[in-house]
């Protein structure tokens, strides 16, 4: 409507106000032509090409025009055309506009062609409309479909957050009812996942102190009784509080860590040493500095509990290598051990408190090792897979972003 009335409506109106001028002009002209040079005149008027005065029989009387624009057209010239001028409209074989005007005082239908101009502006008219009606539409599809979007790509964003292990910010109000609805129950949801890990962490947290407390006693025990160089005894009780801290590891809140810029190969080459003294040698394959965002604390635990997987079930030829790729940090930890069971899919072995076949290695543990290591790069927004290495043994791969972390530090209740 708007294409049609701002800008086909008036130019049709201009062209039959101009046609009509020019049959005012033309009919004045010709009353004015000499009797014995009407033929002439008439057949220099045929000749042209343009206009062609009919000498038979007037044409017969047809309906107006049914396109809106060429209706618009003929009543325009209807209107402005001087009287004593009637004007007609022919279809076939194509569009005319006939006129009856007065040649050297006698009456004759003069024949012009609606030609390529009217018939291109029609034409165009619809093609332009179609253009601007489906513009329309498409605009409007893609302001809604960015409304709608925006906040289903919040929830989405904060779900995968909620799945890697972090704790996302509230999501806000939404005008659409459904979407608040949806941000509502998603925001209750999180507010009990948190309290009820808060009421975790504190549970177990009092658990370990209540078992650590008579193992120190025992300990103390042991070594007034003489009997402090009593291996098993010692090693038992070691057990039970390396268990203890995997069980806290797991369940640690290492979201509220703020991550920080740093080398990671140096890190690396600080945990290499501590395994080195205690008489677990690695070989470092790394290149230069590896910048990156990364929580300390958690990363460190990654690589340690990885290094210290390679050390119990690896045994010999411990390598660790750092290399970038398409875009991505690659660390692999790999050992010469008897590798992963065929039988067995690897992500299996990533489950919490699941371990390999226990009679490929005599090594004690509690399967949490693997399962913090996962939580901890997916909370670093990388992956973790387990994979056995050419030539026999097992690689632990990771992969991070080179940007490192970028989730926002959550705010804990």
């Amino acid at each position: 409507m708007l294409v049609f009335d701002f800008m086909q409506r008036p130019r049709v109106i201009e062209l039959g106000v101009l046609v009509a001028s020019q049959l005012n002009v033309l009919d004045a002209v010709s009353a004015d032509q000499d009797l014995a040079q009407r033929d002439k005149y008439i057949d220099s008027i045929n000749q042209s090409g343009q206009m062609k005065i009919l000498t038979g029989d007037p044409p017969a009387e047809e309906p107006r025009p049914k396109s809106m624009l060429a209706a618009l057209f003929f009543d325009t010239i209807q209107r402005n055309v001087k009287p004593g001028i009637a004007i007609r409209w022919r279809n076939q074989p194509h569009p005319q506009l006939l006129a009856h005007i007065n040649v050297g005082g006698r009456y004759y239908w003069i024949a012009s062609r609606v030609g390529p101009p009217l018939q291109w502006r029609i034409t165009l008219s619809r093609v332009m409309i179609s253009v601007l009606i489906t513009s329309l539409a498409m605009t409007a599809a893609f302001l809604i479909q960015q409304r709608l979007s925006k906040p289903l790509q919040d929830i989405a964003a904060a779900a995968r957050k909620v799945r890697d292990g972090a704790r996302p910010e509230r999501l806000g109000e939404y005008s659409t009812s459904e979407l608040a609805d949806v941000a509502e129950q998603f925001n209750m949801m999180m507010a009990s996942l948190e309290e009820m890990e808060s009421t975790r962490a504190v549970m177990l947290a009092g658990v370990s102190h209540d078992i650590r407390t008579p193992l120190t006693k025992l300990r103390l025990a042991l070594a007034m009784d003489g009997h402090a160089g009593e291996e098993t005894h010692v090693r038992y009780i070691n057990q039970i509080d390396a268990i203890i801290s995997q069980f806290i590891d797991y369940i640690r809140n290492n979201h509220l860590e703020a991550p920080l810029e740093g080398d990671l190969n140096a890190l690396i080459r600080q945990l290499a040493e501590l395994f080195s003294e205690s008489g677990h040698a690695f070989h470092l394959n790394l290149g230069g500095p590896l910048m990156l965002r990364f929580r300390p604390v958690a990363m460190s635990r990654i690589i340690t509990n990885l290094m210290d997987n390679a050390c119990k079930y690896g045994g010999a030829d411990l390598e660790v290598k750092t290399w970038c790729a398409h875009g991505r940090v690659h660390l692999a930890v790999l050992d010469r051990g008897p590798g992963l069971p065929l039988d067995q899919d690897p992500r299996y072995l990533i489950r919490p408190f699941v371990r390999a076949d226990v009679g490929r290695s005599s090594a004690a543990g509690t399967g949490l090792g693997l399962a913090i290591v996962d939580r901890l790069v997916r909370l670093h927004g990388g992956s973790f897979q387990l994979k056995n290495r050419n030539g026999g043994g097992t690689e632990a791969l990771l992969v991070l972003k080179r940007g490192g972390v970028t989730v926002k530090r959550a705010v804990s209740l």
